[in-house]
């Protein structure tokens, strides 16, 4: 049997149902932990963390209110129709793929959920330094929580950060191109809770 070599995302190579791998000029059976990561690579949309359902979670854990925030958020936007309101949370969750045979994902938890005992990787670390060495913290701060929590803590700090800035007498007010500067520096300051919590390696 001949078969070229394994391009990283492609489907295993299978021969009467048994997978195979090329070991220079001869083919081995796969082992089944290779396996399992090879078909996790083929096709990541369907094994990615969040789409996994959470372990010892259920919608009673989720905070409904928080759900109904979003989801009036959502009509006042123009991205949810009305008729939203009044259907079950149950049945908004499954049309927004945070459920999976009834139980909540990791993504709901992430997303809804105040029980996050079990979930430690739920933490956002903001600090301030003295200086440019990182040795000496002007402020250090560590918030914990569901994905709002953390981003309405980040955005928080980011702001105290804006306005010391804003009121440091460091700054003189003396040109387009410095006020410029500055609303440049708030912009990428208020970027970065969202950059951090949506970025941030949660598995």
């Amino acid at each position: 049997m001949h078969f070229d070599g394994w391009v990283w995302g492609e489907r295993p190579h299978t021969f009467h149902g048994c997978p195979y791998y090329k070991v220079e000029s001869t083919t081995k059976v796969m082992p089944q932990d290779m396996y399992d990561e090879r078909i996790r690579a083929h096709q990541p949309q369907l094994y990615a963390w969040e789409r996994l359902a959470a372990d010892g979670v259920t919608l009673a854990d989720l905070n409904e209110n928080l759900i109904r925030n979003c989801i009036r958020r959502g009509i006042d936007g123009g991205r949810i129709p009305e008729s939203a309101l009044y259907e079950p949370t149950r049945d908004i969750l499954s049309k927004w793929k945070l459920l999976k045979n009834g139980v909540p994902t990791n993504g709901a938890v992430l997303l809804f959920s105040n029980n996050i005992d079990e979930y430690p990787q739920f933490t956002l670390r903001m600090a301030r330094f003295v200086g440019t060495n990182k040795n000496m913290f002007r402020d250090n701060q560590r918030a914990e929580g569901n994905f709002f929590q953390l981003l309405d803590a980040g955005v928080h700090s980011v702001l105290n950060i804006f306005l010391s800035v804003v009121e440091s007498p460091i700054i003189v007010w003396n040109g387009r191109n410095r006020l410029k500067c500055l609303i440049m520096r708030c912009v990428r300051l208020l970027s970065m809770p969202f950059a951090t919590v949506i970025g941030k390696d949660i598995i």
